[in-house]
């Protein structure tokens, strides 16, 4: 066990101690006069996909925007519940409370879905 320890060491410590060499190949203006064309292609190619998935992301984040507002009725019920009781505003405040907290979970689970939502796959 500490042999492997020793050697882990060793190995890490000369890894980060040696320099990385660098590359200047793209730096080169021929290469770069040489894949342009080629990358003018590739991203005329790839535009409508790029459109597509930034108008999915954008849709996905409207939907984001709302359960954050259905997030916002959790501390209105907590004052409802408190302040309102003795008015009837118990029922309501819980109601709130509930739908409240379903927001917050709505909106973690879109948080969670933003890859997927670039794809066209949302909730």
């Amino acid at each position: 066990m500490r042999r492997i320890i020793l050697i882990l060491t060793a190995v890490s410590v000369l890894t980060v101690a040696l320099p990385i060499p660098e590359s200047n190949a793209f730096l080169d203006p021929v290469t770069i006069m040489i894949l342009a064309p080629i990358a003018l292609k590739a991203a005329a190619i790839a535009k409508p996909y790029v459109l597509r998935g930034l108008t999915n992301l954008g849709k996905h984040c409207v939907k984001m925007g709302s359960a954050l507002l259905e997030f916002m009725r959790l501390p209105v019920g907590f004052i409802q519940m408190t302040l309102g009781a003795p008015f009837g505003g118990l029922s309501p405040g819980l109601k709130n409370v509930v739908k409240g907290g379903l927001g917050l979970g709505k909106f973690v689970v879109r948080t969670v879905m933003i890859p997927l939502a670039i794809f066209g796959l949302s909730l």
